[in-house]
């Protein structure tokens, strides 16, 4: 049994992280916002210049690799905090706003799920989400 050497378990972990980039730029496209997209993309650029630094022994691309991890975790664990609400950071919650604005009754999750129904607004109509024909249906109770 062998150790491998630090040069070796760099070019594995630049390795690693490139297999798992492009999986999440592969899940990316698939959503539509280009923020992530683009960030994707300088991070696998990054990587495999990390990766030719390692390879062919240059100083300043490993160094700069290293920087930006380091920009890039911190990144990454502050996206994590915000949507875990950890401590002062908070997102308003649009699903709950945009389900009253449209007339639905938004609950939290400990009070129960989110009512998708269509909801009589007491004139003899219905009030239905924005692209909600399986619900046109229900609708008709209302009157």
């Amino acid at each position: 049994m062998g150790c491998c050497s630090g040069r070796c378990t760099l070019a594995f972990i630049c390795g690693m992280q490139l297999v798992s980039v492009l999986e999440r730029q592969v899940i990316d496209f698939l959503g539509y916002q280009w923020a992530p997209i683009l960030t994707n993309f300088l991070h696998i650029i990054i990587v495999i210049l990390g990766l030719f630094g390692t390879i062919q022994f240059r100083p300043r691309y490993v160094t700069g690799y290293a920087a930006w991890l380091v920009v890039w975790m911190t990144w990454n664990v502050f996206i994590i905090c915000f949507y875990l609400e950890v401590g002062d950071l908070s997102r308003p919650d649009q699903s709950e706003r945009g389900a009253q604005q449209l007339g639905f009754m938004a609950t939290s999750p400990a009070q129960g799920p989110i009512n998708l129904d269509p909801v009589c607004d007491g004139k003899g109509g219905a009030t239905e989400s924005p692209g909600s024909a399986p619900f046109l249906a229900g609708s008709a109770s209302c009157t």
